[in-house]
């Protein structure tokens, strides 16, 4: 059985990850770049979640960790901001750091953000109380954040 080309992306990219620990070695960053590339040329949203796991607040390159930002920002909005719901328990226990940062830039995104509002009302109780409580640790960072977070939470418990 032959393994499809995400899997082999992704399986590749973890691999990389995981053999290399000189994170800002620039043949790595390009090699990590290069495989990030692909997976988006593919234009498989299963991929997003699958790169959910590679953001880490302690052991990571930040630029590497934008590069999977802007790697999964390329699919339609609606796809993106539903599966970072869907993984968002995790991601946020995980990653409390990028979590938060991905969902700033949903926030500061116009169609993300009406995304967000849409497919958050859509949430389990437990998905909606995280969503929540990220959104109010996201509204102490400015006043513009704090009246787009607002906005969602009142989505959200309509």
């Amino acid at each position: 059985m032959s393994t499809s080309k995400p899997d082999k992306f992704i399986s590749d990219l973890y691999l990389l990850v995981s053999e290399n620990t000189i994170l800002s070695h620039p043949s790595y960053v390009e090699t990590f770049e290069n495989y990030l590339a692909e997976i988006v040329e593919l234009d498989d949203s299963s991929c997003i979640g699958r790169l959910i796991p590679l953001f880490d607040d302690k052991y990571f390159s930040d630029d590497l960790i934008f590069s999977i930002v802007h790697s999964i920002e390329n699919f339609e909005d609606s796809v993106y901001v539903q599966t970072i719901l869907e993984n968002l328990s995790a991601f946020y226990k995980n990653s409390p750091g990028w979590a938060s940062t991905v969902l700033i830039r949903i926030l500061n995104s116009g169609e993300a953000m009406t995304e967000l509002s849409y497919q958050a009302k859509k949430l389990s109780p437990d998905d909606k109380s995280v969503l929540s409580d990220l959104l109010r640790e996201v509204a102490k960072e400015s006043s513009s954040l704090e009246q787009k977070t607002f906005s969602v939470l009142a989505s959200i418990q309509a």
